[in-house]
């Protein structure tokens, strides 16, 4: 009786261990099915930023260069006026320097004639 009681116990500890073993696979597979639905978690979290980032890269890039475009227009539209006044100021220029060269005759004829006249 003791043989066959021995037995039993050996056979339910046999059991129990084999048992233990199985909850531990289940348990150790549970474990790597949760690291790998982690690990996929985490890399479409990381494509999903990065795509936030490239679309935020592109949006950036788009308003420097609406930016730059609008600096070089309004440079364009400064150096015309410019051009435009100076060009009116060498206009002004060009006629009063012409005024002065015909005044300066003018008065030569006049001190010309003057001086003729108070000889005569």
């Amino acid at each position: 009786k003791i043989a066959h009681l021995e037995r039993e116990c050996s056979l339910l500890r046999e059991h129990k261990e084999k048992k233990q073993r199985e909850v531990k696979l289940k348990f150790q597979q549970k474990v790597d099915d949760l690291k790998c639905e982690f690990d996929n978690r985490l890399e479409d979290a990381k494509a999903e930023f990065e795509g936030h980032k490239l679309a935020l890269k592109q949006e950036h890039t788009r308003q420097m260069q609406e930016l730059v475009d609008e600096t070089s227009s309004r440079l364009k539209r400064m150096e015309e006026e410019y051009s435009s006044q100076t060009g009116s100021k060498d206009g002004v220029i060009g006629e009063l320097e012409a005024k002065c060269r015909k005044l300066k005759r003018e008065t030569e004829e006049a001190l010309v004639m003057s001086n003729r006249i108070a000889r005569e």
